[in-house]
């Protein structure tokens, strides 16, 4: 018969060991979302490299990351969330002119050398911590969402994402109404 002490042990062993399961699950869950914007404008960046056929080296590197971050800023006017991040991004990086900061030269260097965009990413955050910090939105769960437990500022927020900004709305269920109103419209345009 083994002593109690021993279950007890035995016990807290496996708790501990599910906590640390659970845990690390967590934290692999949270570095998939870190740098996605970063690393959406690297990879797109180092396939157009790649698609040109060329030896990859600095200035090829450096005229693509430019290219492309013109090409975004040039398309930022659209109402497209995702085009604004990816400009804001390449602002942080210093491929545009009225950047401030300019690690472009670590970014082309080492994506250069071939190594993978989330890494160049990481590297670059150490530097500036607002690399990472983008992020893009999260579909709307049209089915989980109760209009009616919503915050008059969450409805304004989510308003804005539909691409509209209730002028004479004042209560909130001016905002319920309106959201109502737009929502089989999205989802028309969703199923197509």
């Amino acid at each position: 018969m083994l002593p109690r002490n021993f279950r007890y042990l035995q016990l807290n062993f496996i708790c501990l060991t599910a906590i640390l399961l659970i845990s690390i699950l967590f934290y692999v869950n949270a570095q998939e979302d870190e740098c996605q914007v970063c690393e959406d404008v690297l990879k797109d960046v180092m396939d157009r490299v790649d698609s040109s056929g060329e030896n990859v080296n600095d200035e090829l590197v450096r005229k693509n990351l430019l290219d492309y971050c013109q090409g975004i800023y040039d398309k930022r006017d659209s109402k497209n969330s995702d085009e604004e991040r990816k400009d804001k991004m390449c602002f942080y990086i210093g491929a545009h002119k009225d950047s401030s900061a300019s690690m472009i030269g670590d970014a082309v260097k080492t994506l250069a050398y071939k190594k993978p965009p989330l890494k160049v990413c990481k590297d670059l955050k150490t530097k500036d911590a607002q690399i990472c910090s983008l992020k893009y939105d999260k579909p709307i769960d049209w089915d989980s969402l109760d209009l009616d437990k919503m915050r008059v500022g969450q409805l304004r927020e989510l308003l804005r994402k539909l691409g509209d900004s209730c002028k004479g709305c004042v209560e909130k269920v001016d905002f319920v109404q309106r959201i109502r109103e737009l929502m089989p419209k999205k989802e028309a345009k969703e199923e197509l």
